[in-house]
């Protein structure tokens, strides 16, 4: 008389391929969810990075006139003066007696700015440079 089911061979074979498949795949996955990480750092600092190029350069071009002193650029416009420096390690902006910081803490680390030209100003974010003319 035959006895139905697996020996304790065929089950221990079982479990070392399930165990196998298993491992395999713990590894794709934690592989894939690194690699999301890692894209996602990267997309928001490139994006934080976009956000104050595109501040500095909207001042830039409305301003009449540009001075850099201590890696900090001042931008006069009609009837006001906007200035962008790096303050506890921040980006900010200040307009008058107004104060903005256009970034957490960290985010950027290194904000520089260099006068080329009487009105062209060439800034670097985070190793990203960009150079912008005054329009008026």
């Amino acid at each position: 008389m035959k006895k139905r089911g697996f020996t304790l061979l065929e089950t221990i074979i079982a479990i070392s391929l399930f165990s196998i498949l298993l491992m395999a795949g713990t590894t794709i996955l934690s592989s894939h969810i690194r690699s999301f990480r890692l894209v996602s750092e990267k997309t928001s600092s490139i994006q934080t990075i976009q956000i104050v190029a595109r501040e500095i350069t909207k001042d830039c071009r409305l301003s009449s006139n540009i001075s850099v002193a201590y890696n900090t650029a001042v931008l006069a416009q009609k009837g006001s003066t906007i200035s962008y420096d790096i303050k506890d390690k921040k980006v900010r902006r200040r307009k008058d007696s107004y104060t903005a910081y256009l970034t957490d803490e960290g985010e950027i680390k290194i904000l520089e700015f260099k006068l080329l030209a009487p009105k062209l100003l060439a800034f670097s974010v985070d190793g990203v440079t960009t150079e912008v003319f005054c329009r008026n």
